[in-house]
């Protein structure tokens, strides 16, 4: 399935007019050209990573991914339901829509999440809007996730880590690129502490993840050239 037919399956039943317009935005902003990495390729290596996970994924998590009741509650349940999908590729679709590492006053994440806000709001067909906006914003940088779901969402973004060395190297280049406004002795000291930090508290937080893309994440980032 294509990022466009995933789209529109995602929100099946509304108007054909809102969906395309709304992916025309999105697939504009992820083709930026100042994007090297946070690009329409990131939004498809991340759905490949979701679906490899729902494909083989035993979905064993502590306290169970939360379903929505018809209060909008989080409740528990030991599997994970549809409905956690959907709000995952809502947030793969949106996460990253706005992106400006410039910008030092409010974060990408948080322009993403206004965005999605305002689309989610606006077709009023998904009851469980908020959780998205909410997942949005647990994958700015620092963030330490609380909730089963959130730790998933986080792994999703980060597994790039665990990729093969050569398309980690590229990564790195890449990532180098989208942050050219800095000096290299900045950017050079802001990664290395980013690596360290993961390295010292743990790079994934679900067993798939940690069972999949750790060991090669591990070896990635201890052979990182900001390391050296």
């Amino acid at each position: 399935m294509n990022l466009k037919e995933r789209w529109y399956n995602l929100f099946e039943g509304t108007k054909y007019s809102i969906l395309s317009k709304e992916y025309s935005f999105i697939e504009k902003q992820y083709s930026e050209n100042d994007r090297t990495y946070h690009n329409i390729e990131h939004l498809k290596q991340s759905f490949k990573v979701l679906d490899t996970f729902c494909t083989e994924g035993t979905y064993n998590f502590d306290r169970g991914c939360f379903v929505v009741s018809d209060k909008e509650e989080y409740t528990h349940q030991k599997s994970l339901s549809k409905l956690d999908i959907s709000v995952i590729e809502i947030v793969i679709f949106y996460h990253d829509i706005i992106y400006n590492p410039q910008d030092r006053i409010l974060s990408s994440e948080y322009k993403s999440s206004i965005q999605a806000y305002t689309f989610l709001n606006m077709i009023e067909t998904v009851p469980y809007f908020y959780h998205a906006i909410n997942l949005i914003l647990a994958t700015q940088e620092g963030y330490i996730p609380k909730t089963d779901i959130e730790k998933l969402m986080i792994d999703i973004d980060y597994s790039i880590l665990g990729a093969e060395n050569s398309i980690f190297e590229n990564y790195e280049d890449a990532i180098r690129l989208e942050y050219d406004f800095l000096p290299d002795q900045w950017f050079d000291y802001y990664r290395k502490k980013w690596i360290e930090n993961l390295l010292a508290n743990g790079i994934f937080h679900t067993d798939f993840f940690i069972n999949k893309f750790s060991k090669q994440a591990l070896y990635n980032l201890q052979n990182s050239r900001y390391l050296s």
